[in-house]
């Protein structure tokens, strides 16, 4: 498992911007999934509600067009990533790293995030950190990652960040949280080689996992081993392993 360093996260998902959008499929059809949830579990309408890790605002868009509010902020590490937003939404955009700003919104009734709790350091204390800012009643919606994804990456290149399963997301919540609804599934994807997993991974910016240094033996070697160990009809497969929550704060 790798440490997570913030800097190179934020560096990488920032030269990621312009071509994230386009190739985040997975964190597309999460960002729909976990809305349509939300709004089965929790209704539509919200007062004040705290977007974390936006990104280019995937998530931002469905929460504009599909949902009421009267307040809507929204944070992420990259700075450049408000450019986009305000194309996308009149709201508060809250720049740094959620886990370590000294200040959130208040009274917030629905903290909402896509694909980025799995880059957070210590979920259970950020998860303290929202229930801090919200009333009894208020909603704690997010998709991240559970321990199956990028499997092959992780086999391949030893590197890997922590995952968290189902189980121990329900743990993690137990304190603050009643969890409503709480899902996962298997996502494969092929690509025709191992050289477009790595370029799919860079455009998402997934790469911010690792400062490694690709020669041209080390890059042989994946492509080898890749191709041995996941080959399929078509290609070669990378897994994604999404999790749905929506749980209630105490």
């Amino acid at each position: 498992m790798s440490r997570i360093n913030k800097a190179l996260v934020s560096r990488r998902f920032a030269g990621s911007l312009d071509s994230y959008s386009a190739n985040a499929v997975v964190q597309w059809e999460t960002a729909h999934a976990l809305v349509a949830a939300l709004k089965t579990d929790s209704g539509s309408r919200f007062d004040h509600i705290f977007e974390v890790g936006c990104g280019t605002g995937l998530l931002t868009a469905i929460i504009a067009g599909e949902l009421q509010y009267r307040k809507l902020a929204v944070n992420d590490l990259v700075p450049d990533c408000s450019r986009n937003i305000a194309k996308i939404a009149d709201c508060e955009f809250i720049e740094g790293d959620i886990e370590t700003i000294p200040e959130l919104p208040h009274s917030v009734d629905l903290v909402v995030s896509n694909a980025t709790f799995q880059w957070l350091a210590n979920p259970e204390a950020a998860f303290a950190r929202f229930a801090g800012i919200m009333p009894s009643g208020g909603v704690l919606a997010f998709s991240t990652f559970g321990p199956e994804n990028l499997r092959e990456i992780a086999a391949v290149t030893g590197h890997s960040l922590v995952y968290r399963s189902i189980a121990a997301i329900r743990k993690m919540l137990a304190a603050d949280f009643e969890v409503k609804t709480i899902t996962e599934q298997s996502r494969s994807m092929v690509f025709n080689a191992p050289l477009e997993v790595l370029e799919h991974l860079r455009q998402t910016g997934v790469t911010g996992i690792s400062s490694k240094i690709w020669t041209k033996s080390v890059l042989k070697n994946f492509i080898n081993s890749y191709i041995d160990r996941y080959s399929v009809t078509g290609g070669v497969v990378l897994t994604y392993h999404p999790i749905l929550v929506i749980a209630v704060k105490r």
